[in-house]
C-alpha cells in the first residue's frame, strides 16, 4: 500500500483543513474544464433546458419590458400619488402600473398594426403585380444574352427542357416540403403556446415582484456569504441598468431609423415606402449588421423596378448608417451600454455564431455587464496597489 505522502488523491485529513474558499474553487475549475472538453454536450445540455423553460424565458423578457414602463408610471407619471396618506394607492399601484402598461403596450402595437399593415399590403400587392413585369424583363434580357452568344440551331436544341424530369423533380420538391410544413405548422402552434404562457408568468412576476426577491435575498444570505451575495446585488443592478437603456435605445433607435427611411424614400417618390422602412426599423434591433441586412434585400427590391431607385435608396443608406453610427447610436444606446467598438464586434461574432439573430441581440448588453465587472475590478486593483495611470 502507498504512503498517505505519495498517494495523488487528496485524503481527509487535507479536505478537512483546506480552506473552503480553495474547495469552491477547485470545484467550479472541476466543473468548467470538464463543460469545456465536452463543449457539445455542454451546449446540447443548455438547449434542452432552453427548450424546457422556453415559456419561463418568454415571461422573463415580456416581464423586463413591461417592468421598464412599469417603473416610468410608478416614479414618474403617478409620482404625486406616492406619499403616506395615499395608503390604498399602495396597494393598489403595482396591479394599476400593470395594467396601465399592457393597455399601453396594446395600443402601441394596435396603432402599429393600423397605420403599417394596410401600406405594407399595398406594397405586397404592388410587387405582386409587378412580378409578371419583372420576370419579363428578366427573360428579355436572357433573350439578349443566349443572343450574343450566337449558339447554333444543334446547340439551342442542347438547351431545351425535360418537362418530364421537371415535373418530376416538382413533384419530389413537394414531397420533401411536407414534413417541412408541419414542422412549421408545430412550431408556430408552440410559439403561440410558449408566448400565452410567457403572458401568464410575466404578470405573475410583475405582481410579486418584491415578495419573489425577498425570498431570494433570504436564500442567497442563508447559503451563501455576504459578501458574495452583496457582489451579486451589484452584478444584477449593473445588469438590469445595462439591459434597461439598451432594450429602450435600441427601440428609440429603431423608430427614429424607420421614420427616417420613409420620409427619404416618400420624398424621392420610391414605391414600397412603408414595406422598406418597416424592414429597416426591424434589422435596425441587430446592432451594426441590422442596417446592411434590411438593406440589401430592399435595394433588390428597387432594382427591379427601377434601378435609379436602387440607386438612389443605396446613396441614402450609406448617408443614414453614417449618421446612425456617428450621432444616434452613440447618444442614444453607446453612451448607455459603454462597450468599445471592437468588442462590440466580437460579441456579435461570437454571439451569431453562438445563438443566430438572438445570440446577436443580446450579446452586446451581457458583453457590457462583463466589461464593466472587469473595468471596475481593474480600477479597484490600481488603486489597491496605489498605481495612477
Amino acid at each position: 500500500m502507498q504512503d498517505g505522502k505519495n498517494n495523488l488523491l487528496p485524503t481527509k485529513k487535507d479536505v478537512d483543513s483546506a480552506p473552503k474558499g480553495t474547495l469552491l474553487l477547485v470545484t467550479y475549475a472541476v466543473i468548467l474544464i470538464v463543460a469545456l472538453l465536452n463543449l457539445n454536450a455542454t451546449l446540447s445540455f443548455i438547449g434542452w433546458l432552453t427548450a424546457m423553460f422556453t415559456p419561463f424565458l418568454v415571461g422573463l423578457f415580456i416581464a423586463f419590458i413591461l417592468n421598464i414602463i412599469i417603473m416610468r408610471l410608478e416614479n414618474h407619471v403617478f409620482k404625486f400619488l406616492n406619499k403616506p396618506k395615499y395608503k390604498l394607492w399602495r396597494k393598489i399601484k403595482r396591479p394599476v402600473c400593470l395594467l396601465a402598461a399592457i393597455i399601453l403596450v396594446s395600443l402601441i402595437i394596435s396603432a402599429l398594426l393600423f397605420f403599417i399593415v394596410p401600406q405594407l399590403g399595398k406594397s405586397l400587392d404592388l410587387l405582386a403585380k409587378n412580378i409578371p413585369a419583372y420576370v419579363g424583363y428578366m427573360q428579355e434580357k436572357a433573350y439578349r444574352f443566349f443572343d450574343g452568344l450566337k449558339l447554333s440551331e444543334h446547340g439551342l436544341g442542347n438547351l431545351e427542357l425535360d418537362w418530364n424530369a421537371m415535373i418530376a423533380r416538382a413533384g419530389d420538391w413537394a414531397a420533401g416540403i411536407s414534413p417541412k410544413v408541419f414542422t412549421f405548422a408545430s412550431g408556430l402552434t408552440s410559439g403561440l403556446f410558449n408566448f400565452i404562457m410567457g403572458v401568464v408568468f410575466a404578470v405573475y412576476l410583475l405582481l410579486s415582484k418584491e415578495s419573489l426577491l425577498y425570498s431570494l435575498k433570504k436564500a442567497l444570505y442563508a447559503f451563501l456569504p455576504r459578501r458574495f451575495v452583496v457582489r451579486v446585488y451589484e452584478v444584477g443592478a449593473l445588469s438590469n441598468k445595462i439591459f434597461s437603456s439598451f432594450v429602450v435605445g435600441q427601440l428609440t433607435e429603431a423608430v427614429i431609423l424607420g421614420t427616417m427611411y420613409f420620409i427619404g424614400t416618400s420624398i424621392f417618390g420610391m414605391p414600397y415606402a412603408s414595406l422598406i422602412s418597416t424592414l429597416m426599423a426591424v434589422c435596425s434591433l441587430i446592432p451594426l449588421f441590422g442596417p446592411l441586412l434590411g438593406a440589401l434585400p430592399s435595394v433588390l427590391i428597387l432594382v427591379m423596378g427601377s434601378p435609379k431607385d436602387a440607386i438612389i435608396f443605396a446613396i441614402m443608406a450609406i448617408v443614414f448608417q453614417q449618421i446612425e453610427g456617428n450621432f444616434i447610436y452613440p447618444k442614444i444606446v453607446g453612451n448607455s451600454v459603454g462597450l468599445p467598438g471592437m468588442w462590440v464586434l466580437l460579441a456579435l461574432l461570437a454571439g451569431g455564431y453562438l445563438f443566430g439573430a438572438v445570440g446577436m441581440i443580446l450579446s452586446v448588453p451581457i458583453c457590457s455587464v462583463l466589461y464593466s465587472i472587469f473595468r471596475t475590478m481593474v480600477d479597484k486593483r490600481l488603486e489597491e496597489r496605489k498605481i495612477n495611470l
